[in-house]
């Protein structure tokens, strides 16, 4: 599991951060900034499936930094329900780059309902 933590969060980490992404960071920063602001969010809760290394955690440190451009206290928590990747809230505003939520919204783009297997 710690495995599939790894491949999911790196994934997740380079098309976030991602040069050829640069017009969507600055509209997402600016939209993330506003609500940050509004809300007076001075702390970040990261949630991952496993504890996050220093070198992931400076990757999320610097990822905030980049969208929020500000710094932020950081609340990391191990939520083994993530199953994978991360989900970042601060404030009323989250980034869900987690498994769970991938597979969530898997099982609804193809309506599934389990009584018709």
């Amino acid at each position: 599991m710690a495995r599939d933590h790894k491949t999911k969060l790196t994934q997740a980490l380079k098309l976030i951060d991602s040069d050829s992404r640069g017009l969507f960071v600055e509209e997402l920063s600016q939209k993330i900034g506003e609500v940050v602001d509004n809300a007076r969010a001075k702390t970040a809760l990261v949630q991952s499936a496993v504890e996050l290394t220093t070198d992931e955690q400076r990757r999320i440190e610097n990822l905030l930094k980049k969208i929020l451009q500000r710094q932020l206290d950081i609340d990391y928590r191990v939520t083994p329900a993530v199953i994978g990747g991360f989900a970042i809230s601060v404030g009323d505003w989250k980034l869900d780059a987690s498994l769970k939520t991938q597979l969530e919204n898997l099982k609804e783009s193809l309506n599934f309902e389990p009584n018709k297997i």
